[in-house]
């Protein structure tokens, strides 16, 4: 009883181990066979998320600030343009929060 008991506990550790091995890898790079207005939707996401991340480590003291306003700027200037390319693809942005 014990036996099978151990067994089973140490298969299933060992397919927790291996799941990452084994399982379905996701990745935040847009799909090949995505459109234009997908790729444009995720390069967003990946913009919002940087900036946000960029305000932690600002304000965990991790970058100063002449480099946090040029990443910023940079990050915002890119943002800036990702709207402005769903805008004119009629893509809407209404009620979406950063």
């Amino acid at each position: 009883m014990w036996l099978v008991l151990f067994i089973v506990v140490a298969l299933a550790i060992l397919g927790w181990i291996l799941s990452p091995v084994f399982g379905v890898k996701r990745s935040w790079a847009p799909r090949e066979e995505s459109t234009v207005e997908e790729q444009l939707i995720a390069e967003r996401g990946k913009l919002l998320r940087a900036l946000k991340d960029l305000e932690h480590e600002h304000e965990a003291g991790t970058i100063g600030a002449s480099e946090y306003e040029e990443l910023r700027s940079d990050y915002l200037a890119e943002t800036a343009a990702v709207y402005r390319r769903l805008k004119e693809l009629g893509v809407g942005t209404e009620g979406e929060r950063g």
